[in-house]
């Protein structure tokens, strides 16, 4: 088996930079570094490298936020429909 290689690229403290572009975002190989306090690549190493983990949700957590997203949808959805109308047309235009 293969050791994991310990760049910035899989560390925790790596914040990678991203540029805005006219279609959403693009990722750059540089960010900073939270733990060292500098600017690095995503493919340099050093020793204070840990593990990226996420956090572990459960299952009732998981369907607890997404039915409190979903409320909010459809509460903004019902606002929309209130402001412009049933139709979707502004009837001030």
């Amino acid at each position: 088996m293969e050791q994991e290689k310990k760049t910035c690229e899989r560390c925790g403290y790596f914040n990678r930079l991203y540029i805005h572009e006219a279609r959403g975002y693009r990722k750059t190989e540089y960010g900073r570094c939270v733990k060292v306090h500098k600017i690095t690549t995503e493919t340099e190493e050093c020793g204070k490298f840990e593990p990226y983990s996420r956090p572990k949700l459960s299952q009732r957590v998981l369907r607890y936020k997404i039915n409190a997203l979903l409320t909010d949808l459809s509460e903004i959805k019902a606002r929309m429909e209130e402001y412009y109308g049933a139709d979707g047309k502004d009837e001030n235009m």
